[in-house]
């Protein structure tokens, strides 16, 4: 980035960043969808929508960006922060009410005439602003967030207008005007008048064997009989349909046409004062959709906020301090995957946490299959990401997050059919596509780099692209069964090993990060646990001092001793510092 200044932004550019960082907002831009889809970016945007009480901030929620500086993110990540400590006291505002506001307002500027569901929901946008209003001159200890909240304008007699117009269906209140209670009123009387008659008319025995059936019905908005065709001759009246079968005829009476026509014209006098009503109270709306529009942008900004600190809050995330630096520290204590967290927290698994230190510019991570390598991996980049979009993340609160400008994946299977593409062609291509792009404050992920190919050739193609990329001041997290490149991390001080950890009694992963030991593939050490011979493990061993193999697997055996010391040292050390403490 160009500067290491952290200083928050405004509250108005923070505001208008969040509000236009959807994925093609500026600080998007440069990424590629891949790299999104590869760290399964919608699941956060998923799980921060599903927080939202309003459907418009849900919308932006979906497809949330991240922010365009390092200065909006602070600010943003302070203010989710501040929005977490009050969840926590059980003090957020009054966000209820904020559905599908924004369509009705434009509707509005286009001078439309609103429907009463339209209004309903202005009316219930502009209640929720008076509330959440009179939430923030209270305090609460949110003076960030209240810097937004005081741009909240006074639409009082707009709210207090549809109130006193709108029942809570979207329906016009007979109050709305002074006229429409006496209108209505009229219709139910000519109604109820028509329908006595008819109800008279189907109980005489005058037409028991000219009626269809023994109901009243409405055709062409006239209130009909259902006469057998074959007896219309014998009931007077107008025609208004059949039935499909032909064998029954609509009727309205003859005795009944100018009661009709007396309902119809009292309806029409409803619809027009309606219609009428809907003009005024649309036209107060336009008079105010500037404030309007403005209150429900704070409004959304709010319920996004703290949709994002009660998702924060369920995964025990943190707001750690942000490395701004040209090559960012990574240094996460106790991390979590943020997907596999919400997937704990359903109950489906256990996150197993880790610590992941990349103080210098590469980290190779080496192990076993199934063992968390790709996890790590992603956990790195998924939490860079939400930092980037001010979220708070899954670590302990003394970890450091990187601030990067850009982040490049090469995650999963690039074979591609339709191309003719090998699985290393595919890794190549894609790889092609972003190295010259990568430059200070980029972060890349590369797992299990050109595996798809001889593995003496891939190991040297892939330190080269690894000092290519280091060169050009990225920061580069790989994971690797290659022999040659994960011993790069002890061999050269310029990289750093890190492996998961493998239990060869129980022959499964720990899932265990371990930094500065590069992982072995344990296949001999498995191989001789399920009862090989011995002979061929021997041989085996034998084979590898020829290729050159058994120096670096002797090295990985020491260190994992040595690891092993290190760690019941310190266990030892923690038991004897709580003994004293106790004492």
């Amino acid at each position: 980035m160009n500067s290491n200044d952290t200083t928050p932004s405004s509250a108005a550019d923070c505001f208008a960043a969040v509000l236009s960082s959807g994925r093609s907002g500026d600080g998007s831009r440069g990424l590629p969808e891949k790299t999104f889809t590869d760290l399964d970016w919608h699941r956060i945007c998923e799980s921060l929508a599903d927080r939202c009480v309003g459907r418009d901030a849900a919308e932006l929620a979906a497809e949330i960006g991240l922010l365009p500086t390092a200065q909006t993110v602070a600010r943003r990540r302070q203010e989710i922060d501040e929005a977490t400590a009050a969840a926590s006291r059980g003090v957020t505002p009054p966000l209820r009410g904020l559905d599908g506001v924004s369509a009705a307002l434009a509707r509005a500027r286009k001078a439309d005439v609103l429907s009463g569901e339209d209004l309903l929901r202005i009316s219930k946008s502009a209640h929720a602003g008076d509330r959440v209003a009179a939430y923030f001159r209270e305090g609460h200890g949110l003076e960030l967030l209240k810097e937004h909240a005081s741009s909240l304008a006074n639409v009082r007699e707009v709210s207090e207008e549809l109130g006193r117009c709108l029942d809570p269906t979207g329906e016009l209140l007979d109050a709305a005007s002074p006229q429409l209670g006496a209108l209505r009123r009229r219709v139910t009387r000519l109604r109820e008048s028509i329908l006595s008659r008819l109800d008279e008319m189907v109980k005489s025995p005058k037409f028991e064997g000219i009626l269809q059936d023994d109901y009243v019905t409405i055709r062409d908005e006239r209130y009909v009989l259902p006469i057998r065709a074959g007896e219309k001759g014998d009931f007077p009246g107008i025609v208004h349909g059949q039935s499909s079968t032909g064998l029954t005829l609509f009727i309205e009476p003859r005795e009944l046409i100018d009661s009709n026509n007396q309902f119809r014209i009292a309806q029409l006098d409803v619809e027009n004062e309606e219609r009428k009503i809907y003009r005024l109270l649309t036209g107060l709306v336009r008079s105010r959709v500037d404030d309007l529009e403005r209150n429900h942008d704070v409004l959304v900004y709010l319920d996004l906020t703290f949709a994002a600190a009660k998702l924060g809050a369920e995964l025990k995330s943190t707001c750690p301090p942000m490395d701004v630096a040209d090559c960012p520290r990574v240094l996460l204590k106790d991390a979590r995957h943020p997907v596999l967290a919400l997937r704990e927290l359903a109950g489906e698994l256990e996150v197993v946490p880790n610590d992941i230190n990349l103080s210098g510019q590469a980290l190779i991570v080496s192990g076993p299959n199934t063992g968390g390598k790709t996890v790590t991996l992603k956990t790195v980049g998924l939490i860079a990401l939400m930092t980037r979009a001010g979220l708070t993340v899954p670590v302990h609160h003394t970890s450091t997050v990187p601030y990067v400008e850009k982040v490049f994946t090469d995650i999963g299977d690039e074979q591609g059919v339709d191309k003719d593409l090998s699985t290393f062609s595919g890794h190549v291509a894609n790889i092609s596509k972003f190295q010259p792009q990568c430059g200070r404050a980029t972060l890349v992920l590369l797992d299990e780099l050109f595996a798809g190919t001889d593995p003496e050739q891939g190991a040297a193609l892939g330190r080269a692209l690894l000092d290519q990329l280091t060169g050009q001041g990225a920061s580069v997290i790989v994971t690797t069964h290659l022999e040659g490149l994960k011993t790069l991390g002890v061999e050269n001080s310029n990289y750093q090993a890190a492996s998961v950890a493998f239990d060869l009694e129980r022959l499964r992963p720990t899932y265990e990060l371990r930094d500065g030991i590069p992982g072995s593939s344990y296949a001999l050490r498995i191989a001789a646990r399920l009862g090989l011979e011995p002979a061929i493990i021997s041989q085996a061993r034998e084979l590898l001092v020829g290729g050159g193999g058994t120096d670096r697997e002797a090295i990985i055996e020491r260190l994992e001793r040595e690891h092993g010391l290190l760690a019941q040292a310190r266990r030892e050390a923690e038991a004897a510092r709580n003994e004293v403490a106790k004492e």
